[in-house]
């Protein structure tokens, strides 16, 4: 009987010691899986952060930029006008020179030539007029346009800073969600690994979600800077093109008439 009693102990003792060390066995497992999960959230949340601060930093970058276009751009717009200013000075200059030169042609043969005086004189001031209504007309057309192109890109300058700001609080704001995930997640880390699971899966698809969101308005400041220079190098070429028209109606229709009565008005006072 006591032999009896002794394997009976002996194998109570053996199914004991077998089922607390599988239970430990198991639990230690479980414990590691956990811990490797929390490690790998952890991971993805930092790899999102940091994610995040890179879109930020792009986007600073691109405001940096879009404000050395628009500085460039002012400078050339700048460039441009004082170019029109010299150019209408110079035309004004000449002007004035050749009207003081016929006029005193026009004293020297007023007792010779008295009606043919008065016609010339008649032909020129409606000729330095029509040259004073053109220079008006196109001194106003790129005053209008420089205008409407510094509006325009004021208000592009609103838009990409409202967009920009867009992004850096979706940033933050995703930044700030990804901490406080990691946070939850350490915390139920331990109580249930489909809880875990579960909130990864979330906060992967609202990450996912966000960096969607942050490159469509990455795309999108991109294409409205695309279109801001467009419109920029347009209004600049029309300002260009409005100075060469000026330039070659003052020397192919008023330059030829005055050279040509001057040189009428010399041989008629030999």
């Amino acid at each position: 009987m006591n032999t009896k009693g002794h394997g009976l102990c002996s194998k109570l003792l053996r199914f004991c010691f077998f089922s607390f060390s599988s239970h430990v066995f198991c639990w230690g497992v479980g414990l590691l899986l956990r811990f490797l999960l929390l490690l790998v959230c952890l991971f993805a949340c930092l790899l999102i952060g940091l994610l995040l601060l890179l879109l930020l930093l792009l986007a600073v970058v691109l405001v940096l930029v879009l404000v050395l276009v628009l500085v460039l751009v002012l400078v050339l717009v700048l460039v441009v006008l004082l170019l029109l200013v010299v150019v209408l000075l110079v035309v004004l200059v000449v002007v004035v020179l050749v009207v003081v030169v016929l006029v005193v042609l026009l004293v020297v043969l007023v007792l010779v030539l008295v009606l043919l005086v008065l016609l010339v004189l008649l032909v020129l001031v409606l000729l330095v007029l029509l040259v004073l209504v053109v220079l008006v007309v196109l001194v106003v057309l790129v005053v209008l346009v420089v205008l409407v192109a510094l509006v325009v890109v004021a208000v592009v300058v609103v838009v990409v800073v409202v967009v920009v700001v867009v992004v850096v609080v979706i940033c933050v704001v995703a930044f700030v969600v990804a901490v406080v995930v990691a946070v939850v997640v350490v915390i139920i880390a331990f109580v249930d690994v489909d809880v875990v699971i579960a909130t990864c899966a979330v906060c992967c698809l609202c990450s996912c979600c966000l960096l969607l969101v942050v490159l469509l308005l990455v795309f999108l400041y991109g294409c409205l800077l695309l279109v801001v220079l467009l419109f920029v190098v347009c209004c600049v070429l029309f300002v260009l093109l409005l100075c060469c028209l000026l330039f070659v109606l003052f020397c192919v229709c008023y330059l030829p008439v005055v050279c040509m009565f001057a040189f009428c008005s010399c041989r008629c006072y030999c």
